[in-house]
């Protein structure tokens, strides 16, 4: 499968290479920040045992330090939930914000094709091997996004069901807790979810679908029903008709993740935590 994804240092055009090498560039600051607020996030956490600032109380045994018994257990910690999660959003964000470029490459070389000036007009035969890499690139994008949906449907399902909860939750105990530091560890714990549920999730998801749906008006518009060449205009109609098809990160089929999820799962949070607000006063 690797061989069918364009590589970006394929590009001739040397505008667009450093646009997206820049993307790239942006991508990976962006997985930095996103690691470090993590980090920070599994210290507060972690830092309280340290303090001696637990919720339960435990059996300590005299042959086994206290800090040690710590230490195992931070440890266990970010071994088994921090680094799996963290490289678990980290992995899709990178697999749905690749994907969204692999369809602006496309973009970019269907207007290639059919936007030069008269003196620029390629060759018959170049034209006809770009339109079928295209097609069949095209095809290939579209397949692959249907892969993904299969593999992460219930992954995202889940995960959205459990960032709403979550959220709720701490949004709940930043907004009545009393104690500066159970609110700031809230705090940012609410802050880090709502970055990995738009940043990580839904902008990615929305990058694809943005992408994908300008294939139309990239092909469309290159006026190719005006190419002497009957290869051309129906490999390009058939393009046209394959772009028809929407093209959607969606959880169990139905749900599209996008950031008009993220919108409407914000409410819900808001919502609920506003719910749980009133409760607790109530009583």
């Amino acid at each position: 499968m690797e061989e069918n994804f364009w590589k970006i240092e394929e590009v001739e055009n040397t505008d667009v290479k450093n646009t997206y090498n820049k993307f790239l560039n942006k991508l990976k600051t962006i997985l930095q920040f996103f690691t470090s607020l993590c980090v920070f996030l599994a210290v507060l956490f972690i830092i309280k045992g340290f303090l001696g600032q637990t919720i339960f109380e435990t059996y300590n045994p005299e042959w086994f330090p206290f800090y040690l018994m710590v230490i195992y257990q931070s440890f266990t910690c970010v071994m088994t939930i921090s680094f799996p999660v963290i490289g678990t959003d980290l992995f899709i964000f990178t697999i749905f914000l690749l994907t969204s470029l692999q369809f602006r490459l496309l973009n970019e070389e269907m207007q290639d094709i059919f936007g030069g000036t008269e003196e620029n007009n390629l060759e018959q035969a170049i034209i006809r091997r770009r339109i079928k890499r295209c097609v069949r690139h095209h095809i290939f994008l579209k397949e692959y996004v249907n892969l993904l949906n299969e593999t992460f449907s219930e992954v995202l399902f889940i995960y959205n069901g459990d960032i709403v909860l979550s959220l709720c939750v701490e949004m709940y105990i930043v907004s009545t807790q009393n104690s500066f530091q159970a609110a700031v560890k809230a705090a940012v714990y609410v802050f880090t979810g709502m970055f990995q549920y738009t940043v990580c999730y839904c902008i990615a998801a929305q990058a694809i679908t943005d992408e994908a749906d300008k294939i139309n008006n990239s092909v469309y518009f290159g006026k190719w029903y005006e190419h002497p060449d009957e290869y051309v205009r129906t490999a390009t109609k058939l393009m046209i008709a394959n772009g028809q098809r929407p093209v959607a990160i969606t959880a169990l089929g139905f749900m599209k993740i996008n950031l008009e999820t993220c919108l409407k799962t914000t409410q819900t949070i808001l919502s609920y935590c506003m719910f749980l607000r009133t409760m607790g006063i109530s009583q």
